[in-house]
């Protein structure tokens, strides 16, 4: 049987997380998305480094992502999409849509695993 995982940032020294966070919207709000991406096919991204968010447990940004191919994410997103559903926000019946979208992708994914 699988062994549990634990976070990253949980047992990493420096705290820094597993992944880091590039902000493709701040990049097409500042209008260089499209040179990010020809500089991506080039080799040329350095100068594009301050649009990665490197976060740390405790940042005001800190996030926690999950990819479709982790054996849990259907279930995960599942109770996401009905928490929104349920919010009776604004919008948010579209938004529990996009998230069972997900929810379902990650159902179907063929390399699911227990996640590293």
């Amino acid at each position: 049987m699988p062994i549990a995982p634990r976070l990253q940032r949980n047992i990493n020294p420096d705290k820094v997380c597993k992944y880091a966070i590039l902000r493709l919207d701040k990049m097409r709000k500042d209008g260089v998305y499209d040179r990010f991406m020809d500089a991506l096919e080039s080799g040329d991204a350095p100068h594009f480094l301050k649009y990665l968010e490197l976060q740390k447990i405790g940042d005001p940004e800190e996030s926690f992502c999950i990819k479709l191919k982790d054996m849990f994410a259907p279930d995960a997103l599942l109770t996401y999409a009905a928490t929104w559903r349920a919010s009776g926000l604004e919008g948010a019946d579209a938004f529990a849509d996009d998230i069972m979208e997900l929810a379902h992708r990650a159902a179907r994914m063929p390399n699911r695993k227990v996640p590293d």
